[in-house]
């Protein structure tokens, strides 16, 4: 599993609004889906990856990724 989001964390990733909440995001990568929640940061890690039911917590953010504008930015 971690060559999975070492792989993952290596690749250009277009992160996806989700309806679920606002601050969680989610992409297809190697056919799975995979979902990123954002925490509650600096008292949690910065966001958290949740690849086949696996949570990793990550304490930094890929440069590689980006994320949709915030629902209450222009």
């Amino acid at each position: 599993m971690s060559t999975v989001i070492e792989k993952l964390k290596a690749s250009r990733i277009d992160w996806q609004e989700s309806k679920e909440s606002e601050f969680v995001f989610h992409t297809d990568f190697l056919n799975h889906l995979v979902r990123l929640r954002l925490n509650d940061f600096p008292d949690e890690s910065l966001c958290t990856l949740i690849f086949d039911g696996v949570e990793t917590d990550l304490e930094e953010f890929p440069e590689c990724w980006s994320l949709p504008r915030h629902r209450n930015q222009p």
